[in-house]
């Protein structure tokens, strides 16, 4: 008896299983999920555009330089005087700024101590310009003299290579005289005397 009451309960449970999962099927599918941030003031950006172009115009304000047709307008609208050249009037402050002249009048005090500072360059920096005049006004080098006297450093320097074999070569000789090991290369260099000698004479025929 108790199992069969039992069996009776579970397939109610089952029945009324069946029933929730048929009217769940029947149900929309849920809404995706959105993604939400907890600004919801619009977009976040890191600087002003306001300030920036303010920036702007106060940088090209103490420069002195000509602003474009754009920066002029936007100018008027932060309340500048703008030139007939197109330039922003340092001397007349817009309502809550300073005058842009004292910032002007700061890069033009400081001017003369960097010129100050950087004067003694100068000199080492006109020597410079004059060996590099001195090197560049030479017009033997196109002309073929300056070849010549390449020519003539190249004999002069064969000279004295040659001098310094016959110079190793005597030194050969005298450890050999004085019964001295040799080495085999030392003996091979000092039986090439003669040509050496040669080949002196030759190179300071050149040189001459």
């Amino acid at each position: 008896c108790g199992l069969t009451s039992n069996m009776q309960v579970s397939k109610e449970e089952l029945r009324a299983r069946r029933a929730r999962f048929e009217r769940e099927a029947r149900n929309p599918p849920p809404p995706l999920p959105v993604q939400r941030i907890a600004w919801a003031g619009g977009k976040i950006v890191k600087s002003s555009k306001d300030k920036a172009l303010s920036k702007l115009l106060e940088r090209k304000a103490a420069a002195g330089e000509a602003l474009t047709v754009d920066q002029q307008r936007a100018a008027l609208e932060f309340g500048y005087t703008v030139t007939t050249h197109g330039r922003i009037d340092a001397s007349v402050a817009p309502p809550g700024r300073r005058p842009i002249s004292a910032k002007r009048e700061t890069i033009l005090l400081k001017e003369p101590v960097q010129m100050q500072v950087q004067s003694p360059v100068a000199p080492a920096r006109a020597a410079l310009q004059e060996r590099r005049a001195d090197t560049n006004s030479v017009p033997d080098v196109l002309n073929g003299g300056g070849a010549v006297h390449c020519e003539q450093s190249v004999a002069q320097r064969e000279v004295r290579r040659w001098q310094k074999k016959l110079r190793e070569c005597e030194v050969i000789q005298d450890r050999a005289d004085r019964g001295i090991a040799v080495e085999v290369n030392q003996l091979k260099k000092l039986q090439r005397r003669k040509e050496f000698e040669v080949e002196l004479v030759k190179a300071q025929a050149a040189a001459s």
